[in-house]
């Protein structure tokens, strides 16, 4: 089968997206081979591009082969312990008494995309800043692990951010964020670890700041929390089936905090990790009250969600514990004392206090005159010393590789990087 007959429309907009660049600018990046108008007819699946603009487009997108043009299920299938993932897991199958040795497609799936633009995206709408889809709170749609991403799949989007993003950051974080998600989905396939995001406030009620503390109760309660600080919130979310994209070193973030995304796979929540680990926490559980709460209109919507993340940061039968008694002043140290304890920056904890009525409204004021004085708006006087990281996906890929379940290029190619890169991350195999 020629390189051509396998080209895929989606995968040439994603990776575009992704690169941050529009189609006059990749037309000037191949050299003007082509008009913007003919890649906009690749894209639109209208035109085929001759194989060596194919080649040069490759080159100029750093397109990889992907994890699933190689066949390593049937060894690595058995080493996984002979798992049957399928229905719900969606793809991979493999028997272990006889039977088929599986691909995260069937054969002709297999053939069909076997060359550099076959990737696997998500069937379904990222939705950011909420949830409206199709199927129920905490449940997966299934969808074919491979099939192409449909031109409209990202037509929703808000990001949590202080001030606009240029549009091409935002394409890029978007498509970034949902090829972490499919490869991610991919791994926990092929190992038979995945986990289903079940929703604890399914069908709540959740539009007054009491039902949202109620909500932020409730979610605690399913998690087994109690009233315990949470050491790494990341690590939370991703052992409930909500998986983390940690964005560091990317140009362009600008005032970018967080994103929240759901595809027909499940759920993913992006985060700028170049902040500081309370704002990080708090932005993670800002984003989950978007997936989780059923809002009424927009108006307040961003409100009510900083209100649950502070609530399952910081629940209220614990602040009310940490200040002994309903107060009229704060000192700074008995601030520091919970930001240091909770991981929930100085403001917030004073907004929450207000909140429930713990401290008076002419206090917060005054508190928050001296955060603009001090110039603490960012860098506060106290630092939260806590180590947010999102560590599950490495653990699946390093279990895969000293399994020998796949094999370094494969596993590179799920981690979206080299293997020379991979390896070195590895470190010595014991």
């Amino acid at each position: 089968m020629e390189k051509e007959s396998l080209f895929m429309p989606s995968r040439l907009k994603v990776a575009r997206k992704i690169a941050g660049l529009s189609l006059e600018d990749l037309s000037r990046k191949i050299d003007g081979r082509v008009t913007r108008q003919a890649l906009s007819k690749y894209e639109q699946g209208k035109m085929s591009p001759s194989p060596e603009i194919l080649n040069r487009l490759e080159q100029v997108l750093d397109l990889k082969p992907r994890y699933c043009d190689t066949p390593w299920a049937a060894s690595g299938a058995e080493r996984a312990g002979g798992l049957k993932v399928s229905g719900d897991g969606g793809g991979f199958a493999a028997e272990r008494d006889g039977g088929s040795h599986g691909y995260p497609c069937g054969d002709e799936e297999k053939e069909r995309r076997s060359s550099l633009w076959s990737g696997r995206s998500n069937e379904a709408t990222i939705e950011i800043r909420g949830v409206s889809s199709p199927a129920p709170h905490g449940q997966r749609v299934p969808h074919a692990p491979c099939a192409p991403l449909p031109p409209d799949a990202m037509s929703y989007l808000e990001f949590r951010t202080s001030a606009p993003l240029p549009k091409k950051s935002e394409e890029a974080l978007k498509h970034l964020a949902l090829e972490y998600l499919a490869r991610y989905e991919d791994l926990e396939r092929l190992l038979g670890r995945v986990i289903v995001f079940r929703n604890p406030v399914a069908g709540f009620s959740t539009r007054t700041a009491e039902e949202i503390e109620r909500a932020a109760e409730t979610v605690r309660g399913h998690w087994h929390l109690g009233l315990s600080p949470v050491p790494n919130f990341l690590e939370l979310l991703e052992s409930n089936g909500i998986k983390v994209f940690e964005i560091r070193d990317m140009d362009g973030l600008g005032d970018f905090d967080g994103l929240a995304a759901r595809s027909a796979g499940g759920y993913v929540i992006a985060l700028n990790m170049n902040r500081p680990p309370d704002r990080i926490r708090f932005t993670a559980a800002h984003e989950l009250a978007h997936i989780v709460c059923d809002f009424d209109g927009d108006g307040e919507k961003e409100r009510l969600c900083h209100i649950f993340a502070g609530a399952l940061l910081l629940p209220r039968p614990a602040l009310e514990r940490e200040l002994v008694h309903r107060r009229r002043k704060l000192t700074l140290w008995e601030l520091g004392a919970i930001k240091r304890k909770y991981g929930i920056s100085l403001q917030a904890i004073m907004y929450r206090a207000c909140g429930l009525g713990l401290i008076a409204p002419r206090h917060l004021r005054d508190f928050v005159a001296a955060v603009k004085k001090n110039g603490w708006t960012i860098d506060e006087p106290v630092a939260y010393q806590g180590r947010e990281e999102a560590i599950r996906f490495k653990r699946l890929l390093n279990y895969a590789v000293a399994e020998r379940i796949i094999g370094m290029e494969q596993a590179a190619a799920l981690a979206g990087t080299t293997e020379a890169k991979l390896q070195e991350e590895l470190g010595t195999m014991l």
